[in-house]
């Protein structure tokens, strides 16, 4: 790098980093998706959040992993060496000053130095930011949800729910195949309502991925309990059955927890165990985003062996 001449900066998720020969390290489990994300605080105010407005979370995290600031052209030179150790580029797009044209320009730009597909997640309710994004080269643009109740929709995440699903829905029209979102598990909402809103977006032929809510600290929410993994799986077999039409009738208790899978529950084996894998686009295994190292982990990054999938089922017999 040149002497005194300022250099446009990246963030590089540590795991991605570690690959591309950015930071020391060698993973334990490696990323499929190599993730990159624009700097500066976010326009929003999530509560759950570190690139929220007022987070006093450390500025290079992103959740639970460290994002190191890497030089621009370091890293792009960095990917079109190694590109063949991912299957798919994702951008983490923070709602920052001018980041619709840093969205645009790491698009281009990754898409002359590589053949990977492109993802692209970010909120917006404006639709030629999708379309932009699409027609330069974005594979896909996931526009999350995060939160599934319509009651704390507004002080957890700022807006109206209504509002975010149909702007979402509007897009998966306008754009078949190629708009997704996501949900967190474990922010305040029942089961049921998690359910209700995964039956809704399924309709649509959506994709869902799943996460599950993290406490981080200098969030907003700190000091909020994670979902217990009964409920995340729970969750995630509902979100099975949702998606591969095998639903009919999950029932709930009067407290809005799941009480009964219906038919499909009495055959739990002849579930793949794929449904407790990270769950998102294609070739995205998100390693430790969501969890440490050691312990379970609500999504699996890495196939399952039988007797870890025979564990996890009992989780939704709990």
């Amino acid at each position: 790098m040149e002497r005194g001449v300022l250099h446009p900066l990246i963030h590089v998720a540590l795991g991605t980093a570690n690959i591309l020969g950015l930071a020391e390290g060698d993973p334990r489990i490696r990323p499929g998706t190599a993730h990159f994300m624009n700097g500066g605080k976010c326009v929003y105010n999530c509560a759950y959040c570190t690139r929220a407005r007022t987070s006093q979370a450390p500025g290079e995290y992103l959740c639970r992993v460290p994002w190191p600031a890497q030089d621009e052209d370091r890293a792009y030179e960095a990917l079109a060496e190694r590109q063949d150790e991912f299957s798919r580029i994702c951008l983490q797009i923070v709602n920052s000053e001018g980041h619709i044209q840093e969205a645009s320009k790491y698009v281009e730009r990754m898409n002359d130095i590589s053949s990977l597909p492109i993802s692209v997640e970010m909120r917006t309710r404006k639709m030629e930011d999708v379309e932009t994004l699409l027609e330069i080269g974005a594979e896909y643009v996931g526009l999350p949800l995060d939160v599934a109740s319509r009651e704390i929709y507004p002080d957890l995440r700022g807006g109206s729910m209504e509002g975010d699903l149909d702007f979402l829905f509007e897009a998966s029209g306008l754009f078949e195949g190629r708009i997704g979102t996501h949900v967190i598990v474990g922010l305040g909402e029942t089961e049921k309502e998690m359910v209700e809103v995964m039956e809704q977006i399924a309709e649509r032929e959506m994709p869902i991925g799943l996460f599950a809510f993290t406490p981080c600290r200098g969030t907003r929410m700190e000091k909020s309990d994670p979902p217990s993994l009964s409920q995340y799986r729970n969750i995630q077999l509902a979100k099975y059955l949702i998606t591969s039409q095998r639903v009919e009738g999950i029932s709930f208790d009067n407290r809005g927890a799941i009480s009964s899978f219906g038919p499909e529950g009495s055959e739990l084996e002849a579930i793949p165990s794929e449904i407790f894998k990270t769950q998102g686009c294609e070739g995205c295994n998100r390693p430790y985003y969501n969890e440490r190292p050691t312990g379970r982990p609500y999504n699996y990054p890495r196939d399952l062996t039988e007797s870890e999938f025979q564990m996890e089922l009992q989780e939704t017999r709990k």
